[in-house]
């Protein structure tokens, strides 16, 4: 979504917070040909230089995230090089999931990724967000909380401090896209970078090896989800619908799946 305001751009300020699953790792490949910037992201990295910066932000609906980031890490902690096709080899999604999977497994513990398999689906996990079986809720704050390079709990409210980031640095910002829209959403971007993009690369952080089962939420888990992250994603959106960043009917349709 193009905000109306104009900013005058000091391109060497120029940061990109990247929210994981968003579509980021795209967006980032795609200014690195174009323009220098300040990247954050891996999750512990928040330190932004609010005074000096503009920003530059991708969102996606909170529930399809979750969905994605699930299926994501369930992904790295199974897949192996020597149960993949040849054809599966070759996909750059796949190679660079492999690449992540050595930088980020050994920071989870085995009982996380013991966990992630007993869950086994963003389904079962997301109608178990609220569960009062002590032991299951137990089982699910390491699943959600784990907060190193897990974006189940480091989401869009997780980067931009539950919206007060965008409360107290709107200023700051000069682009917020959407996953949902990405390719106009860039296009756009550039527009008001002033920039020229003609390229186009295959999506390097789309997860195939997931399937469509892999995407069912039940009413239970839909429910779940918005409520988890009422106070944090959902009120970041908020924010931004607040200051026009996004429309009331892009955050009305961030409720539903």
């Amino acid at each position: 979504m193009l905000s109306g305001k104009v900013i005058l751009l000091n391109r060497m300020n120029l940061a990109f917070i990247h929210i994981g699953k968003t579509g980021g790792t795209n967006i980032k490949k795609k200014l690195n040909k174009l323009i220098k910037f300040n990247p954050y992201h891996c999750n512990h990295s928040k330190d932004y230089l609010t005074d000096k910066e503009q920003y530059i932000i991708w969102i996606r609906n909170p529930i399809h995230r979750f969905v994605s980031s699930f299926n994501y890490m369930l992904t790295l902690i199974n897949i192996k090089r020597d149960e993949l096709t040849d054809k599966q080899k070759r996909n750059k999604s796949v190679q660079y999931m492999l690449n992540i999977k050595a930088i980020t497994m050994p920071q989870f513990t085995p009982r996380y990724k013991k966990l992630i398999n007993t869950f086994g689906s963003a389904n079962k996990l997301a109608e178990s967000l609220f569960i009062s079986d002590p032991q299951m809720a137990k089982m699910v704050k390491i699943v959600m909380t784990t907060e190193k390079f897990n974006h189940l709990n480091c989401g869009i409210g997780w980067y931009l401090y539950n919206g007060d980031f965008i409360k107290e640095h709107n200023d700051k910002i000069l682009f917020i896209g959407r996953q949902e829209n990405m390719d106009e959403d860039f296009s756009n971007l550039c527009k008001k970078l002033d920039i020229t993009y003609t390229g186009s690369e295959e999506r390097i952080n789309e997860n195939i090896l997931a399937k469509p089962k892999d995407k069912y939420l039940s009413e239970l888990a839909i429910k779940n989800i918005i409520e988890w992250y009422k106070d944090t994603d959902y009120a970041a959106l908020i924010e931004m619908e607040k200051h026009g960043w996004i429309t009331k009917e892009v955050l009305e349709s961030y409720y539903k799946y």
